[in-house]
């Protein structure tokens, strides 16, 4: 009992978590194959890999979860415990040789419910393995808090978590015929949010400045619009490019701690939620390079953009012009991300001009996010063009005057090309009034960190109405 609280409170070194995910999906796998001599090919040892990491690490956020309730210890406690509790994870295939009557294929999900998590086609060994794992659960916090009602919650809710895995594998069996990419993304998703809410005191300031992201996300949907492809499809795009920017804000977030401390602008964002916010960019990369290669490519490049941007190593946004550049990339990016499809970008359209004007047009529109910032950039040696600007002597309000009239004359461009080009709609109208509401908050909110908000809600509403004005656009491909 002293050993178990004594390795309780010793400190945990953030990567040791994905170590061990790492280290039990690679073992895993490598004995599944010996006891089946299977012979893998490359793409099946990369597909069966993605799903061993997505699934224990939903695993370990769950549990994660779960003794952080009935134990009222911190995350950073209970990790500990569901590390160790991971290693469970090798114990079905080692035990396999011992259960002669065990005639099961292969280990996957239940293929239906088992209320005793006990079947036919699963291995007797994953489910001997399952019991003695909620049993353990019990058993520990039996030992730690000494209380029947906390045991059996702890009991009940490791039962719940397995049984909830295998009905999310069903429910998603049940509408797809390839469950493998949609499940993996279902447990992804859980997991991520498990994640959130475990960090939520440190995550709040970070979550609450979403809305940065979403013209990047709104801007995968214009990319559709104009390739022509299903809107359909797009919004898992717009949720993947929204995740990456959530990622990259958490990130830059802990590179500017020591900028935004004296504020008390955001929560303390920690090394731990960097590599974690790194572990899932790589498991969505993995995954996407399952589903849409071309995606993944421009993912991983979206979010290297990001790291050139913030990261010590190199930050970008120290140098007048490249970062601004930068978010030009990012808006790029975004754009193309919703032209391609498994044959690659579309052939009918060109995109090097609205490619262009989405890289110059992302350029100019970041530039008022800095609005809030001034004096904080001032004093950071940040060089925003206010920050450069304001030192040349130039009014901060005639800076910011100057720079809305230019966002304004950037958003009036594409409802002005649509008319003259496609004639008058009625859409192409209402964007062109809509072009005005952004700089209009940026002028006439008095607050500058909540006329930034305002700014960003009122671009994501252009770019909203900009998906449907696109697709009415019949001029030839530009």
């Amino acid at each position: 009992m002293k050993r178990l609280s004594a390795f309780l409170d010793k400190p945990c070194p953030p990567l040791a978590p994905v170590f061990v995910i790492v280290f039990v999906s690679l073992g895993r796998l490598i004995l599944e194959n010996a006891i089946y001599a299977a012979h893998p090919s490359t793409v099946a040892s990369i597909r069966d890999l993605l799903t061993m990491m997505i699934f224990y690490t939903v695993v370990f956020f769950m549990f994660s979860a779960l003794f952080t309730l009935v134990l009222s210890r911190s995350f950073e406690t209970a990790l500990k415990l569901v590390c160790v509790g991971l290693l469970g994870g090798l114990i079905p295939p080692l035990l396999h040789p011992l259960f002669a009557a065990d005639s099961a294929v292969r280990y996957i999900y239940f293929s239906s419910f088992s209320l005793t998590l006990f079947a036919r086609d699963q291995p007797l060994s994953e489910s001997v393995t399952l019991w003695a794992i909620i049993a353990g659960c019990g058993v520990v916090v039996a030992l730690l808090k000494k209380s029947v009602a906390r045991t059996i919650a702890a009991l009940l809710g490791a039962y719940a978590i397995f049984q909830g895995c295998s009905l999310i594998f069903l429910a998603v069996k049940g509408r797809s015929f390839q469950p493998e990419l949609p499940v993996n993304l279902a447990f992804l998703g859980l997991a991520l949010v498990c994640y959130i809410g475990l960090r939520i005191k440190s995550l709040h300031g970070s979550l609450s400045r979403i809305v940065h992201g979403l013209p990047h996300c709104l801007l995968v949907a214009c990319g559709a619009a104009w390739a022509g492809r299903s809107l359909e499809g797009t919004a898992e795009r717009m949720g993947i490019v929204l995740l990456v920017v959530f990622f990259l804000i958490v990130q830059n977030d802990h590179y500017d701690r020591r900028q935004d401390r004296p504020s008390a602008r955001r929560g303390l964002i920690e090394h731990q939620d960097v590599v974690w916010t790194n572990f899932f960019t790589i498991l969505l990369f993995l995954w996407a390079i399952r589903a849409l290669p071309l995606l993944a490519l421009m993912i991983a490049l979206f979010f290297v953009t990001g790291l050139l941007y913030h990261h010590p190593a190199i930050r970008l946004k120290e140098r007048f012009c490249l970062s601004y550049k930068l978010e030009g990339i990012s808006g790029l990016l975004a754009f193309l991300s919703g032209t391609v499809a498994r044959d690659g970008f579309p052939k009918e359209r060109f995109l090097w001009l609205p490619g262009l004007l989405v890289f110059l047009g992302a350029t100019v529109l970041s530039i008022p996010k800095d609005w809030k910032d001034v004096g904080a950039d001032a004093d950071a040696g940040i060089p925003t063009y206010y920050v450069v600007l304001g030192r040349a002597g130039r009014s901060q309000q005639v800076i910011h005057r100057l720079l809305t009239a230019l966002v304004t004359i950037c958003l009036l461009v594409p409802p002005m090309a649509f008319i003259v080009t496609d004639g008058a709609r009625w859409v192409f109208f209402v964007l062109a009034g809509m072009a005005v509401a952004p700089g209009a908050a940026l002028l006439l909110v008095a607050k500058k960190e909540l006329a930034v908000k305002a700014y960003l809600v009122l671009l994501a509403a252009y770019l909203c109405l900009l998906v449907p004005a696109s697709m009415l656009f019949r001029g030839a491909a530009i």
